[in-house]
């Protein structure tokens, strides 16, 4: 795997400019194709039309679903939602074999680490991404360093949007999950899961009570599990996003059963109007900072 170039905001502002005046005139489609060149950048025109383009009717994670319906716009908007992933996150350690996963094909998961960036990025956390060594013990994803000094190995799971919910399915990821990590060092389980499994107040409750189960169980080198999801909604011609998430701490840990390990709770103490902190670069208004200052 080649050293991935990275994309700064000349690159991006010599990418507008070779826009023809239509692309540039709607709002609309000046932010998907500028979008879509971040993810050309860094995967290539045919994994572009492997997975994202609308041509190939094969079902994928990304794949654009043409047309002005509320699933096209939702489809679309999850481009310009991974081109802003890609651009904020690139400078971070091992990020580089988030990509080279996608690459490969494992889209969803690889997705979900990407995700978890982000959540950790907005807290203001101090990580790196983990290239995994494909053995027990030491196969996670990410590496947290929390403000003093202690450091915390964490895998970020997820469950396809088209999964439906299980108890089961929930114990078998934590499980496999904890059987990833060291045993010498404090863990955490980041669970991707499908909007409406938060919607649905009795999976809400199961999914919760699960996790508490497994705290409460054997394991001492999970110190918190977090679920976490990203909803997007279509209403009224204007498409919004949420980011929701609930953090559980482990009061049988061998680490530190006093401490509360949750790391989003204060989440954006710095945000501005758009619920980032200020140094996540939107997209959906480039090369400007709001909608205030719009083109």
């Amino acid at each position: 795997m080649g050293e991935i170039v990275k994309i700064n905001d000349q690159n991006l502002l010599n990418t507008l400019v070779r826009f023809p005046p239509e692309i540039l005139r709607d709002d609309t489609a000046r932010v998907f194709f500028l979008s879509a060149g971040v993810v050309k950048h860094f995967f290539g025109s045919d994994w572009f039309e492997l997975h994202v383009s609308p041509e190939n009717p094969e079902p994928s994670f990304l794949r654009i679903i043409p047309g002005r319906k509320e699933t096209a716009q939702l489809s679309a908007f999850k481009i310009v939602d991974f081109a802003e992933l890609l651009i904020n996150l690139q400078n971070i350690t091992g990020f580089d074999n988030c990509i080279e996963q996608m690459r490969r094909g494992s889209i969803e998961s690889a997705y979900a680490e990407l995700d978890f960036g982000r959540m950790l990025y907005s807290a203001g956390a101090m990580f790196r991404f983990i290239v995994p060594q494909k053995k027990k013990g030491a196969d996670y994803d990410v590496e947290i360093t929390l403000p003093d000094g202690i450091v915390v190995c964490a895998d970020a799971k997820c469950k396809i949007e088209t999964t439906n919910f299980s108890p089961e399915t929930i114990r078998n990821t934590l499980k496999d999950a904890r059987n990833q990590f060291p045993k010498n060092l404090p863990s955490a389980i980041f669970v991707k899961v499908p909007a409406r499994w938060f919607e649905e107040l009795d999976s809400a409750r199961e999914l919760l009570n699960v996790a508490r189960q497994f705290l409460g169980g054997s394991t001492k080198r999970v110190v918190s599990i977090k679920f976490y999801a990203s909803h997007y909604v279509w209403r009224d011609g204007m498409l919004t996003q949420s980011h929701g998430f609930r953090e559980l701490s482990n009061p049988n840990n061998r680490f530190d059963p006093n401490r509360n390990w949750d790391m989003f709770a204060k989440l954006n103490p710095t945000a501005d109007w758009n619920g980032m902190p200020l140094r996540w670069k939107r997209l959906i208004y480039f090369p400007n900072d709001g909608p205030t200052n719009a083109l």
